[in-house]
């Protein structure tokens, strides 16, 4: 009687030593883990921060917040938490494209501008003496995303024209495409009125659907506004020396004739 309960006071001892055991080991072990995968704390967008936000008027507006993640998955350009105060200019940070929530802020979304750039971000810039107009087209039509602003374009049209007596309301009809303007400037992209915001809005995706602004004289710019709304526009880069010349163009009719 008196063995076995000395033997059960012997179990107890020893299971209370293994369990004080696999603590101490335990802890250790997180301790270790802890020491060897360091945190870092940075920059977050908590919401979208659209195109054009400085860094303060984003932190001013509650869209940037701050997170840790461990030290190994931080990318290079990440942005110090030390970004946002005063000190650090966040005003002379600029969102060169949208920065989507969730978002680690870093100079792949950010960018340093000076008062004249910053300028230049702002409200789009119209030639003295033109007029903006915008066409929206498929990547297709406007050769991708190859058109930045300040580069010139040819812009053609395709129109339905009808063949025959326009009285008769049995009238047939084919398309034809012609050049309509010879040369009109790119003033903007999407929201990038500069080539280095249409580049970043292009790899990230975000040239709002093929908006492509122009500048144009009245006349073109009339032809262009009424082509949009009869018919379908394409924009044309030109090469060195390429001199667009007026004819009368290309129809269902005559495609396949020299």
């Amino acid at each position: 009687m008196k063995a076995s309960r000395l033997n059960l006071i012997i179990a107890i001892v020893l299971a209370i030593a293994a369990g004080i055991s696999v603590w101490v080991y335990t802890a250790g072990a997180k301790t270790a883990v802890q020491n060897t995968e360091k945190v870092t704390e940075v920059l977050i967008a908590k919401k979208v921060i659209p195109v054009g936000t400085t860094l303060q008027q984003a932190n001013a507006q509650g869209l940037v917040g701050k997170d840790t993640y461990p030290a190994g998955t931080v990318p290079s350009t990440a942005l110090g938490i030390t970004a946002v105060q005063v000190d650090n200019k966040p005003e002379n940070l600029v969102a060169q494209v949208s920065v989507p929530a969730g978002s680690i802020l870093g100079s792949n979304y950010f960018v340093t501008v000076t008062e004249e750039s910053k300028r230049s971000i702002g409200p789009l810039q119209v030639p003295a003496g033109q007029f903006a107009v915008s066409v929206t087209t498929p990547d297709s039509d406007h050769v991708g995303t190859f058109i930045v602003p300040g580069v010139q374009v040819a812009v053609f049209c395709t129109v339905t024209e009808l063949l025959g007596n326009t009285s008769n309301p049995q009238v047939s009809s084919a398309l034809r495409t012609r050049l309509l303007v010879d040369k009109a400037t790119v003033i903007g992209v999407g929201n990038a009125t500069t080539p280095a915001q249409a580049t970043a809005n292009a790899t990230a995706n975000k040239n709002a659907g093929g908006l492509v602004t122009l500048a144009a004289d009245q006349a073109n710019a009339q032809k262009i506004i009424h082509c949009t709304r009869d018919g379908q526009v394409y924009l044309s880069l030109l090469g060195t020396g390429t001199t667009p010349t007026p004819d009368t163009g290309v129809s269902t009719e005559n495609l396949f004739k020299n």
